[in-house]
């Protein structure tokens, strides 16, 4: 089943303010990685999702969200094993 993925994340940061009150904008930055030798990545292709979850239409217009239960789902399953956070160390004391 195919995932659609947007994967835009070339950013801009500011336009350049035009006579007119318009602006002109360009990419500035995106997201590379040092893996491989170094590459772009995320940029036109996105994040892999973890679980795959089709937004049935059928299931929406009855008031369903087939993602949002699975989410529901996922998390419900993990608080089974979640310890909690672990208890703050003591402040360090200072010896003179």
């Amino acid at each position: 089943m195919a995932c659609a993925r947007w994967g835009g994340l070339v950013g801009i940061f500011r336009g350049i303010p035009l006579h007119d009150g318009g602006n002109v904008t360009a990419p500035e930055f995106a997201f590379w990685s040092a893996d491989n030798g170094g590459e772009w990545i995320v940029e036109n292709h996105g994040v892999d999702p973890d679980y795959v979850v089709a937004q049935r239409p059928d299931l929406v217009v009855s008031g369903h969200d087939p993602q949002l239960e699975k989410a529901i789902e996922l998390a419900k399953e993990a608080l089974k094993t979640y310890k909690g956070l672990p208890p703050r160390p003591k402040y360090p004391v200072v010896k003179e």
